[in-house]
């Protein structure tokens, strides 16, 4: 609900959420371009996502790509200036709206925040279990394996 909040209101700056996510991640970034493969990363969204989000970027103007000056394997997406002033545009829509947060006390925010802090945070399994007789409970249990 909030993605599609935050989406009507980026659409006014030719832009949608994914979109707005890789734009602000390249203006954000120290040198304001990134391997589409740390994109992915960054984003925790398939490269193929990133290769559709870039493409629709690109036609707008608002990122370019670029050959990685050290690894001929590896593109870079550049934001440009139209980029940079699209996200500075794009920005006090989400701020006024408070990322769809406006709804929350400011103990409430605060406690989502703590609560969602402690589940990003919380250790990853890194043991795989292999072979073993799984119950259901168990499987829900599991963390999701990377595709």
């Amino acid at each position: 609900m909030i993605r599609e909040q935050a989406s009507r209101l980026l659409k006014e700056h030719e832009l949608t959420y994914p979109r707005h996510e890789l734009l602000t991640l390249l203006h954000f970034s120290r040198y304001g371009q990134m391997p589409m493969g740390r994109i992915s990363e960054r984003l925790m969204v398939h490269p193929t996502s990133v290769t559709g989000t870039v493409a629709g970027l690109e036609k707008l103007g608002f990122v370019e790509r670029v050959p990685h000056p050290r690894d001929r394997r590896a593109t870079l997406a550049r934001i440009t200036d139209a980029g940079r002033a699209a996200v500075e545009a794009s920005a006090p829509a989400l701020l006024g709206n408070e990322f769809g947060l406006g709804a929350l006390s400011e103990q409430e925010a605060r406690q989502l925040f703590d609560l969602l802090k402690k589940v990003r945070d919380a250790p990853q399994r890194t043991t795989e279990v292999e072979d073993e007789e799984l119950s259901e409970e168990d499987y829900w249990e599991m963390p999701a394996t990377a595709e």
